[in-house]
């Protein structure tokens, strides 16, 4: 009797160290798990339709569902996806197949596909290229930007450097659902160094959200849109 009185005792004791550390591991496993969770329908589906914050993400395995589950919504048409890299590796790393696919999935929906890449690696560009082979028509339009000339205008040369690391991935498609309202999706990476397939401090606005205020100033996640597809379709002026 007192020696289950004693063990009571010490867990009592240590319970709360115990709480803690699991709160911990949790903390530190967090960026993984999250991701993980877009395999659950309804999870996905709230996600998909709500901006969203992630710590840590893999294109593949957490952007790819969300914008699949978009388009399962508004069946869309006429649209265009611009996704923005550095070297490109994830598209020929581990979870390249998903990626591809995912590709090929929106090609068959109608979109067209523009993938820039600020410092191309010869391995992502291959794949690239073999992904662009077993497509019909120029659905794929892959966009390596070599070197940005001296004369560029100042704030191209600026935004060439910040699309190193910092990476939006902007959608918009005439959505069938929705009486062929224009509709907008935005992912935004803010830090994905290369060679790294995951990225940190990531942004998902779906449609449902564009209309959202962003800071105190008033604008809004379409104003945050139009301001990264103008700088971007600049830089893409210089991809060959």
């Amino acid at each position: 009797m007192e020696s289950n009185v004693s063990l009571m005792h010490l867990f009592i004791a240590v319970s709360p160290a115990l709480v803690g550390l699991i709160i911990l591991y949790i903390q530190r496993m967090w960026p993984w798990i999250l991701p993980m969770l877009v395999v659950i329908r309804p999870v996905r589906r709230r996600w998909a339709s709500r901006s969203r914050f992630f710590p840590e993400a893999n294109i593949a395995t957490l952007l790819v569902p969300l914008v699949n589950e978009v388009f399962e919504r508004h069946q869309p048409s006429n649209g265009t996806i611009l996704i923005v890299g550095c070297d490109g590796m994830y598209i020929a790393g581990q979870k390249k197949e998903m990626l591809q696919n995912a590709i090929r999935t929106w090609v068959n929906r109608g979109m067209t596909v523009k993938y820039l890449l600020v410092d191309p690696d010869d391995e992502a560009l291959s794949e690239l290229e073999r992904l662009q082979g077993n497509l019909e028509g120029g659905e794929l339009e892959i966009l390596p930007l070599r070197k940005i000339p001296d004369d560029a205008p100042k704030e191209t040369q600026v935004m060439v450097d910040v699309l190193r690391t910092v990476h939006p991935t902007l959608m918009e498609f005439d959505s069938v659902r929705q009486h062929k309202a224009k509709e907008k999706v935005m992912w935004i990476e803010s830090k994905h160094l290369p060679r790294d397939m995951h990225s940190s401090g990531n942004r998902w606005v779906p449609p449902e959200a564009m209309c959202e205020t962003v800071d105190l100033s008033g604008m809004k996640w379409c104003d945050v849109f139009a301001n990264w597809n103008e700088k971007i379709m600049d830089v893409c002026e210089y991809a060959k």
